[in-house]
């Protein structure tokens, strides 16, 4: 499902009956408003009820602030993803999303933006291929090294 560069800002629930669905593509830049680091791009938002979307393969964006703690925990169950973009990721929110993305054995590209500019996001990450991590970090973290496949 592309939804790429579409105004749809909320997913109904009606999509978690869509259980083979391999892709769900859905943001849009917002090039009117003044530059952050944090970037241009706004996901949408989803509720309960993912954990059935269990043949997604790639996931972008999905703001993960408006479900919490209870959609993370959900994400565990999609062990196929292979690409994920999350934005407005809250500090409160990774040990969960750690434990979600260490569920996710086929994760190669991950894609994070926090919630604001001095949020800090601290992950304990698989092996990746790439990594786009949008927020501060007060030293490089001690990961950093432990990621063998970055390319």
């Amino acid at each position: 499902m592309d939804l790429r560069e579409t105004l749809v800002h909320e997913i109904p629930n009606v999509i978690n009956k869509l259980t083979k669905l391999r892709n769900f593509l859905a943001f849009h830049r917002y090039y009117e408003e003044k530059y952050s680091v944090l970037g241009f791009i706004t996901g949408v938002l989803m509720e309960k009820g993912i954990k059935n979307l269990t043949s997604l393969q790639n996931m972008c964006y999905v703001e993960v602030d408006h479900g919490g703690v209870d959609l993370i925990e959900e994400m565990k169950m999609l062990r196929q993803l292979r690409k994920l973009g999350l934005r407005r990721v809250k500090r409160e929110l990774v040990n969960a999303l750690s434990a979600a993305i260490e569920e996710m054995q086929h994760l190669e590209s991950l894609n994070i933006t926090a919630i604001a500019e001095d949020e800090i996001i601290d992950l304990t990450l698989p092996k990746l291929r790439r990594l786009h991590l949008k927020a501060r970090l007060d030293k490089l973290p001690d990961w950093i090294p432990n990621l063998e496949c970055i390319v």
